[in-house]
């Protein structure tokens, strides 16, 4: 079954309203620029960066969003796509005040000058919006939890295209072992059948009651995403009578979110996808799409 098939039932069932929190992205904001007390180790493109990686870890250490706020891929890097009116609302209530850089090669300066806010905000959550403040504006030796995964995804993204936030799973290829090798050679030499459409919905269907299943479909939606971006991270199979491939998609423990295989291939610059499974290779009973 085409990928592209699969990719818009998934958007249809993932889509999730309502999830921008207006007054936690205004408080965010104003807190980081209210940590950083050096306004030279801020600039707005930092600040986009603490944002980006700060909602990122949030989702995957506690399985909250931060603010919800959409990014887009910029030429620097992921913006979010509300900060800049965010930042004239903050200096024009007197939250923060905003000095414009001089010359084109320099950056605004951003000073907070009252305390934020917090009481939206768990201790957790503030832990790591600092840890991410310490390494992007206090000391570059330092890295980002997840931060490979993170940027693998701005990058590959198209110029101006949101960063959904579904890939939060994507970019992390997990271990490729013999049995999942096996899996995708008798995966391939199987006769040909169309199931992933129907297995799809059914999982969609008891998806909505079940956070563990609506993670699930989140990442699935990752690998897909990932796949129709960069096609080349698969692992080619040892096949003669077309271009197989196989790629895997890591678990994520804290979240109980399953690895995820797909077996692909392309015909005529198309990617098709054969089969995708939810699992290890010994669940594939179970949970083979």
């Amino acid at each position: 079954m085409a990928l592209d098939i699969l990719s818009q039932l998934l958007r249809q069932t993932t889509r999730t309203k309502d999830r921008f929190n207006r007054d936690r992205f205004r408080n965010l904001v104003h807190y980081i620029c209210w940590v950083c007390d050096n306004p030279r180790t801020l600039g707005v493109k930092r600040l986009g960066r603490v944002l980006w990686y700060s909602e990122r870890n949030v989702y995957l250490e506690t399985g909250r969003w931060l603010s919800g706020a959409t990014y887009l891929r910029q030429q620097g890097g992921p913006h979010p796509r509300p900060l800049e009116p965010m930042l004239q609302e903050l200096e024009a209530g007197g939250a923060i005040a905003r000095r414009v850089a001089d010359r084109s090669d320099d950056f605004d300066l951003l000073f907070a000058v009252r305390r934020p806010d917090l009481s939206q905000f768990r201790p957790e959550e503030i832990s790591i919006v600092e840890a991410v403040i310490r390494v992007v504006c206090l000391d570059a030796r330092g890295a980002v939890a997840h931060q490979a995964a993170h940027d693998q995804v701005w990058q590959i993204a198209r110029i101006g295209e949101p960063l959904p936030y579904y890939t939060v799973f994507a970019g992390r290829p997990g271990d490729l072992l013999p049995a999942d090798i096996d899996w995708a050679m008798r995966t391939i030499r199987s006769p040909a059948k169309d199931e992933t459409v129907d297995a799809f919905h059914e999982l969609a269907e008891r998806a909505s009651p079940k956070v563990a299943d609506c993670l699930k479909l989140q990442a699935i939606e990752g690998v897909l995403w990932h796949l129709n971006h960069d096609p080349t991270i698969g692992v080619s199979l040892p096949v003669n009578d077309a271009s197989w491939f196989i790629y895997k998609q890591a678990e994520h423990q804290r979240l109980l979110v399953p690895e995820v295989a797909v077996v692909y291939r392309f015909d005529v610059e198309e990617l098709l996808l054969e089969s995708l499974r939810i699992g290890s290779v010994d669940d594939v009973d179970e949970d083979d799409l």
